[in-house]
């Protein structure tokens, strides 16, 4: 279930069950710096939904209704629980409680495609790391001992994972936890690391502001930049090659590898015949994108 706007204006008061990872370094999706800019609101408003965010959304109820009957258990959705009462700026806004034991439920989705989270037996704990964290991040807002996790994995089907609390965890997600916000939110002190790039993308700009920064920084863009390219040069250069070893053929073996360079298809729509033709269609179906773009000019 999506968050409300008055979760999503909670959420700047604490940090939450699902940031915990990205504290550590264990999410593949977000770093310590993002954390850090959406609890100290420098961000805009991020308007961008992913494929991954939206079968997220639309398959959650499925997986709690899968829960709720392969389990027994009744569940309350969408719940909010804090640990501030306990001095820890932590909260989670579950997925699900279970009614008769009050355990939490973190339910979970992957595509097809996606390898870079691994899931192991069922009824097991072997769940990607990020996950793991969320989860006792929740049991530590619920003050529980169990977290359910049921998930819905491509070629697998439904299946419910569960996670215990140990100790040792709880105490290091409380510590990590306090220290960020004392000394990177309270402070607004970046954390070491960098942010995402598409995170940072979304910072809100003062208009007209200049800063001053060091001339390395731009130097070591410029020659990433140009070692790209270079790559690029090099990419083409042996795809011609190939092409060129091919000769009038379509197919060819290399060892044990096998490539093909049949002829396809690809339909798409001449924006400039219709434009020029139709253009109070065009105008109707025009989308407008505003965005900063990286520039290096003269003077300012």
């Amino acid at each position: 279930m999506p968050i409300t706007e008055k979760q999503r204006e909670q959420r700047k008061n604490y940090i939450g069950a699902s940031d915990v990872a990205a504290l550590f370094g264990l999410d593949p999706f977000r770093t310590p710096y993002d954390v850090y800019l959406e609890k100290t609101d420098k961000l805009e408003r991020d308007k961008i939904i992913t494929g991954a965010m939206e079968r997220g959304t639309f398959i959650e109820s499925a997986i709690l209704d899968w829960f709720a009957h392969a389990t027994g258990l009744a569940i309350i959705r969408n719940q909010f629980r804090s640990a501030k009462s306990n001095g820890i700026p932590l909260g989670s806004h579950c997925d699900a409680i279970a009614s008769d034991n009050g355990f939490p439920i973190e339910a979970k989705s992957q595509g097809a495609y996606t390898t870079m989270e691994v899931w192991g037996d069922p009824g097991s704990d072997e769940i990607p790391d990020r996950v793991n964290l969320q989860a006792h991040a929740a049991m530590i807002c619920t003050s529980t001992i169990l977290c359910y996790v049921p998930v819905y994995l491509a070629y697998r089907d439904f299946q419910l994972f569960e996670v215990q609390l140990c100790e040792e965890v709880k105490d290091a997600i409380i510590d990590r936890v306090c220290c960020f916000w004392e000394d990177n939110v309270q402070k607004d002190i970046p954390p070491e690391g960098l942010p995402s790039l598409s995170v940072i993308k979304r910072v809100k700009r003062t208009p007209n502001k200049v800063a001053e920064i060091d001339l390395a920084l731009v130097e070591a863009f410029e020659e990433s930049n140009q070692i790209l390219k270079n790559a690029e040069k090099k990419k083409n250069e042996a795809q011609a090659a190939i092409l060129a070893a091919l000769g009038d053929a379509e197919a060819a073996t290399a060892g044990s590898r096998n490539l093909t360079y049949y002829t396809q298809t690809a339909r798409r729509i001449d924006s400039t015949r219709l434009k020029k033709e139709k253009p109070e269609i065009a105008a109707e179906y025009l989308k407008e994108s505003v965005y900063p773009v990286l520039r290096f000019p003269k003077s300012l």
